[in-house]
């Protein structure tokens, strides 16, 4: 597991100590002692509550995603920043669109590959 300075930079700045964040989240301490020490890994939906806290985005707490560039001006960082603007209930909505045309993409290009 990866340790999410992160979280913790976050709590700290905001002046909560692990037990009122934990509180204010309906959590444990020791969860969120484990979620800083990378113990365990946070879910979205648990960043996504956390970051509602804290003052941030849920992105910006998972460790797999944060402080991770993209090029500057790109479609990519556009899609990025629209992506980290939406609701969560509209980022699910977007998420499955994306599946599904990563899946048809995928099975366009099964044919040519057992031709071969």
């Amino acid at each position: 597991m990866q340790e999410n300075p992160s979280l913790r930079l976050r709590r700290i700045a905001r002046g909560l100590s692990q037990a009122t964040l934990a509180q204010s989240a309906g959590i444990s301490q020791q969860l969120i002692s484990k979620l800083e020490n990378g113990t365990i890994s946070m879910s979205p939906e648990r960043a996504q509550t956390l970051a509602a806290i804290l003052g941030c985005k849920a992105v910006d707490l998972l460790p797999a995603f944060a402080n991770q560039p993209t090029p500057e001006g790109s479609e990519e960082a556009e899609l990025v920043q629209l992506y980290r603007a939406m609701p969560p209930d509209k980022r699910h909505i977007l998420s499955q669109i994306a599946r599904t045309f990563r899946m048809e993409a995928e099975q366009q290009t099964l044919p040519s590959a057992i031709a071969n």
